[in-house]
């Protein structure tokens, strides 16, 4: 708010070239107090009349990443719902995880989109008169004003968004995830791998890597996770666990790739070269570790079973938070496929699902 009294202009700029990076963080929902405050006190709050703006910016990348991308190529199996969820529910993360992570230009890309926009609602004072997502239903019911410098702002996020991405976004070195994956050619390079030895993964083609649970609960599909990110695929593929106990065993051989920070979430690698991450609970990043112990490091190989992480289930839930817990393979396309073997209740180290190659 000190911002706005300084430079509105300057204000918006920065508002809207950063929200994208706070969203990841999922930070920005830290702004709510303050949008509740200036609506109750002024009837319109001029944060998300700027926030507005990097949404839009979002939905152009996904947009210029969509109409770049070839048919049939991943990015466009990708982007084609993100934009939709973009649009209709104003959720952008599957854009920003999807599509925007993967590659630097687009980093710089969406932080210039929003910037645009917001230093241009910024300057022209416009609110969000009600507290709504950004999407086509807030735009049809008018909850902008003025509304003709809210159209312009958008406009102008969504125009930089789609042609920046379309004519500089994407470099040489990542054309390959917009190129179609010709089943022809899979048939093909299925006919080599059937006659030449396997990749660097070391896993024969055919062969099966198995998953156990690293939880005890009740199995949740992915698609039915509440949670855009991880029911989308955008994060890897697998299915989840709503877990009875508060311990997480290593499900299958590997090694300790990553550990975050927060201590809700670990990473491991397969000598097969499958990437693991098990997340437990739902946006659970936000409790900063408390409530987690972790029992390895990276760099420490593990064996089936082995205990990687204790967390207090009764802390989660008391603290607003789902427990489903992803266990996911975030390198899924590198692989053949997934089988789902496991349904309803579930003991940990029992088979999960397998990893196909």
């Amino acid at each position: 708010m000190w911002l706005f009294d300084f430079n509105r202009m300057v204000a918006g700029l920065i508002l809207g070239a950063s929200y994208p990076f706070l969203t990841l963080l999922g930070l920005h929902w830290g702004f709510t107090p303050i949008t509740l405050q200036n609506l109750n006190e002024f009837g319109g709050d001029i944060v998300e009349g700027v926030n507005v703006c990097a949404v839009f910016a979002e939905i152009g990348i996904a947009i210029g990443a969509y109409l770049k991308a070839k048919k049939n190529s991943r990015i466009r199996n990708v982007a084609g719902p993100a934009i939709l969820t973009g649009i209709f529910a104003g959720v952008t993360e599957p854009i920003l995880y999807g599509v925007v992570m993967n590659y630097k230009r687009m980093l710089a890309i969406v932080a210039i989109a929003g910037g645009i926009g917001g230093a241009v609602n910024g300057m022209l004072h416009v609110t969000c008169d009600a507290f709504v997502f950004h999407n086509i239903f807030s735009l049809a019911m008018r909850t902008y004003s003025p509304f003709t410098s809210y159209l312009l702002g958008i406009s102008a996020s969504l125009a930089a968004g789609v042609l920046l991405t379309y004519f500089w976004g994407v470099t040489p070195d990542d054309m390959e995830a917009f190129e179609p994956e010709d089943e022809d050619d899979s048939e093909k390079a299925a006919e080599t791998a059937d006659t030449e030895p396997a990749g660097d993964t070391g896993m024969e083609t055919g062969m099966v890597l198995e998953i156990h649970a690293p939880l005890t609960g009740e199995t949740v599909a992915l698609q039915d996770v509440p949670d855009e990110v991880f029911a989308s695929g955008v994060a890897g593929l697998g299915m989840a666990v709503r877990p009875l106990e508060g311990k997480v065993a290593a499900p299958c051989n590997a090694e300790v790739s990553v550990v975050f920070p927060s201590r809700h979430a670990i990473g491991l690698t397969t000598a097969e070269g499958a990437d693991l991450l098990i997340h437990i609970g739902l946006n659970t990043v936000m409790l900063d570790g408390e409530g987690f112990e972790v029992l390895v490091k990276e760099g420490d190989r593990v064996h089936t079973g082995q205990p990687l992480l204790k967390f207090d289930m009764d802390l989660i839930q008391e603290k607003g938070y789902s427990l489903i817990s992803p266990v996911l393979v975030s390198n899924a396309d590198e692989f053949a496929d997934i089988h789902i073997v496991a349904d309803g209740s579930v003991k940990a180290g029992e088979t999960l699902y397998q990893v196909v190659k």
